[in-house]
């Protein structure tokens, strides 16, 4: 199991050192940001089938003892399109539908400012069972979400001063056409995006011959850190790992942030792996051949300011090691570099096709 770094001191000090997130400190963040709420808030204690958003029901608190859990296509479960923050210890799930939402931060109507805590699950992301074209965590509507984006685990210390994990987050897909976690182009976070906890695991449709999926596809800009600090597995034809278009610079570099809003300490805008991207193209390959491959693990297609990281032991050191790893490396006789550097993804212009491998296949999808 690999150690989960809190955020803060991640996003502090830009180290990948592990540090325990305590259950006092998310209580203290909950708190202070309670005392910003202009509207009644929602604490979610036992599970509900009402599609919620923070506009109506304010922030919302789901309990571990909780969750939101749909079946319907083409609606998130949980929106956040308002000043508000999302906390999920529990679990959020859009089982069995085509086009499933998990959360959906939706700036269409303007940039959204949350408290601090932003977005922030220790919980359970969940999007399998049938069904095509899904979203685990979705940004979108060209504004700016001003607010973290947090996937952690908690950890409990007992009085001898021992600790364990609780409890992880996690985000779970399955089906073509989908991505786990996409941030829209034209769509801006200003501040940091960990990817922590559990981390994500994606499988493509049963008999999938092209999944035409990526885990994590940031298409939009993010000013601030990108940290992966968990694992990324997944199984599909094509499938690719991390994508990142918009670009990834310095949260000092948004200049139309609102009063009030303050960088994290050291968000330089770099894109660290702390963790694993490890893809396959299928989980029982044919002894005769002609098995399926994985896309890319990562590719990288615009401009990242703080540069990027592997992470890995240096001299006296206990930082484990990073991975990124796909098996094969053509798909769909294409050849696909486990790590690929290429800007020409990211030229817009007079470009008349989609930027990415995965959108031009998963275009007509929304």
């Amino acid at each position: 199991m690999w150690g989960r770094p809190a955020p803060g001191e991640i996003f502090k000090e830009v180290a990948l050192t592990r540090h325990r997130l305590m259950l006092s400190a998310a209580a203290a963040a909950l708190l202070a940001a309670v005392v910003t709420m202009a509207r009644a808030d929602t604490e979610i204690s036992a599970s509900t089938s009402t599609a919620l958003s923070t506009s109506t029901s304010g922030s919302i608190t789901i309990d571990s003892s909780g969750g939101v859990g749909i079946s319907k296509a083409s609606t998130p479960a949980i929106t956040i399109n308002s000043n508000n923050f999302v906390l999920n210890n529990g679990f959020i799930a859009n089982n069995g539908v085509d086009n499933g939402i998990g959360v959906k931060i939706d700036t269409t109507a303007g940039a959204v400012f949350p408290p601090s805590t932003g977005f922030a699950s220790t919980g359970t992301i969940d999007l399998g069972g049938g069904g095509t074209a899904k979203q685990g965590i979705w940004i979108t509507g060209g504004g700016t979400f001003y607010g973290p984006v947090t996937l952690t685990s908690l950890t409990s210390t007992a009085l001898t001063g021992a600790s364990a994990v609780t409890q992880q987050s996690s985000i779970l897909v399955k089906g073509d056409n989908s991505v786990a976690f996409l941030l829209d182009s034209g769509t801006k976070v200003t501040s940091s995006i960990l990817i922590g906890g559990g981390g994500i695991l994606y499988n493509a449709s049963d008999n999938s011959t092209a999944s035409n999926s990526a885990m994590v596809y940031l298409d939009g800009t993010v000013n601030g850190n990108v940290i992966l600090n968990s694992a990324l597995s997944g199984t599909g034809p094509g499938l690719i790992g991390f994508e990142t278009l918009g670009g990834i610079h310095s949260c000092a570099s948004d200049t139309a942030a609102p009063s009030g809003f303050t960088c994290p300490t050291g968000s330089t805008g770099p894109l660290i792996n702390a963790g694993s991207i490890s893809l396959i193209g299928i989980s029982y390959p044919n002894s005769r051949g002609n098995n399926p491959e994985a896309g890319s693990a990562l590719i990288i297609g615009n401009s990242v300011d703080g540069g990027f990281i592997n992470a890995g032991p240096g001299t006296s050191s206990n930082t484990p090691v990073a991975v990124i790893s796909s098996a094969g490396l053509v798909s769909a006789g294409v050849v696909q570099p486990v790590l690929l550097i290429d800007p020409t993804k990211s030229i817009t212009g007079s470009l008349l096709t989609p930027r990415s491998a995965w959108r031009a296949s998963s275009a007509a999808m929304r």
